[in-house]
Formats: structure tokens, C-alpha cells, sequence
């Protein structure tokens, strides 16, 4: 196995989500991914949080040094962030453009005479308010852009123009940019989820976020993707999926990585029921 085991969890209901994070002790997490329902659609899976609560839930459940992801489009994102601003502070903000480097845009497949197609979303990095930014792991390295490679010789130029009073000089370039806050990602089309991010985009965030060995939580974990990433790049993590629909579709995808017998403080085994509290359970 590439990571360690990851765990998974699932609550009644949108109140069991409740329940569930409230038997979770204060500061457990490094990184909190949220990528909540954004309220587009009449479906019961896609009603959006109590902003307040979330954010307040949040900012308890950090680590002094821990951070926030929030994923959101439009209104939904705007309300969210300036609720959270309440209780943790704003970091940055990344614009996830759905498409390739220099190729076509992948824009959302609903058609409107009265506005543009939305081909980006926002992604909002938040840290807990007494938390020093000094202090906050940013690993640039997993953000660097990649171009490519050149190399050239600059002559001297003539005499007439005055800038160019030297030798002539070698430039090159292996390719890779400093960071910026686009980062282009192909949303998923296939799948068994709709609106699953992609892999590859929750990969550059969590690995620029986090250390090896941090505790991850998804309350919102869906197909997995979350658990799977922090798999992979050997975080642990603790994901709550309150749909019984995603949550068939996430169990059957991390199976081979979440133990049956594993637990995390205050939570009970994650069998796929609901959880009930245990004596000092050892971390996962």
C-alpha cells in the first residue's frame, strides 16, 4: 500500500453529520477539505450546510497550525467564505480553470442567454485566526508549474543601443514557474458521482497543504476521492458521508483501504454504521 489505511464513516442523516463531528476532539486535524453540496439543483443530496455551524465545526477541529479547503461556485461561494471569515481567517484563494493548459475549457453543461458558461470555480484556503502564516505548511514545490525547457545566448547588441553594454550571455530555463494561484484541472465526466473533483486537482492542494503523516478530515467525502489522494501521498484521514447512495460508491472504492477494525479518537469501528463512542480507541 502506497499510504496509510484511511477511514470512513457514515451518519444518518445531514444532523448525524452533526453528531458525528461533535464526538471528534478539538484541534485533530491539519487539513479540513470541504467540497459541500453548492444548492444548484432540487436534489436532497445537494442542500447546502449551515454555514455558521460549518465554519465554527471547522475552526474546533483544527490543530493550532492546521488549514481549510472550501470548494464553492457563485453565490454558494461567496456566503460561505464571508461566513467563515466569522471564525477563521482567509488565507488565499486559488481559481481552478476546468480545462488544460493552453487547450480547450471544459465549461459547466448548462446553457444560459443571460450569462457566460462557467468553465472556473473558486477554492478558498482558510487558517485558524491565532494561527502565525510562518507557521502554515505551504509546500511550494507541489504547486510549481511546469512549461518547457529553453535555452538561448543573448548577444551584445550595437553600439547606438546603450542598454546593451555587455557580452553576450547564456539564458536558460528547465522549465519549471513559481506558483500561481490558477491551477487548470479537467473536471471529471465519467464516474459515479456528479460534481466529483478531480483527482489530480485535490492531489496539488493536499500535497501543498500538508505534511506526510497529517490527519486529514472530509465531512463531505462522496466517491472518496479526498481519502484516496491522502492515501496515496501517505496522510491519514477520516472521511463522513451522510448519502446512503455515495455511500455504497465509497465504500465499495476505498475497501481495500479502510480497515474494518480501524478507529479514530471518539469515533467508534468504521463498519459502514453508525458510530458510538469507545473507551480511549487508538488512532487509525
Amino acid at each position: 500500500m502506497a499510504g496509510p489505511a484511511q477511514l470512513f464513516t457514515r451518519p444518518n442523516s445531514g444532523p448525524g453529520l452533526r453528531r458525528t463531528s461533535s464526538r471528534l476532539p478539538p484541534g485533530s486535524f491539519d487539513l479540513v477539505y470541504l467540497d459541500p453540496p453548492y444548492g444548484t439543483t432540487s436534489a436532497d443530496w445537494d442542500r447546502v450546510p449551515d454555514w455558521n455551524w460549518l465554519g465554527a465545526e471547522v475552526a474546533r477541529l483544527l490543530r493550532p497550525n492546521g488549514q481549510a479547503i472550501l470548494h464553492g461556485a457563485g453565490a454558494m461561494a461567496l456566503e460561505a467564505a464571508a461566513t467563515f471569515l466569522g471564525y477563521l481567517d482567509h488565507r488565499f484563494q486559488v481559481v481552478w480553470v476546468k480545462g488544460r493548459t493552453g487547450g480547450p475549457l471544459r465549461s459547466s453543461p448548462w446553457l444560459s442567454d443571460y450569462e457566460p458558461l462557467r468553465a472556473h470555480e473558486m477554492i478558498h484556503v482558510f487558517k485558524r485566526k491565532d494561527a502565525r502564516v510562518g507557521d502554515l505548511t505551504f509546500n511550494l514545490g507541489a504547486m510549481h508549474r511546469r512549461g518547457k525547457p529553453w535555452h538561448a545566448i543573448k548577444w551584445k547588441g550595437p553600439a547606438h543601443h546603450g542598454s546593451y553594454g555587455v557580452d553576450g550571455r547564456e539564458y536558460s530555463s528547465d522549465g519549471w514557474h513559481y506558483p500561481v494561484d490558477v491551477v487548470f484541472s479537467l473536471p471529471a465526466t465519467e464516474g459515479d458521482l456528479f460534481a466529483a473533483k478531480p483527482e489530480d486537482l485535490v492531489t496539488v492542494l493536499m500535497a501543498t497543504l500538508t505534511k506526510p503523516g497529517d490527519a486529514v478530515l472530509d465531512p463531505y467525502a462522496g466517491s472518496g476521492t479526498t481519502l484516496r489522494v491522502a492515501h496515496k501521498l501517505g496522510r491519514r484521514s477520516l472521511g463522513i458521508e451522510a448519502s446512503p447512495q455515495s455511500w455504497a460508491i465509497l465504500t465499495r472504492n476505498l475497501g481495500g483501504i479502510g480497515p474494518r477494525r480501524a478507529t479514530w479518537r471518539g469515533l467508534g469501528r468504521s463498519t459502514g454504521q453508525r458510530v458510538r463512542p469507545r473507551g480511549n480507541p487508538r488512532k487509525g
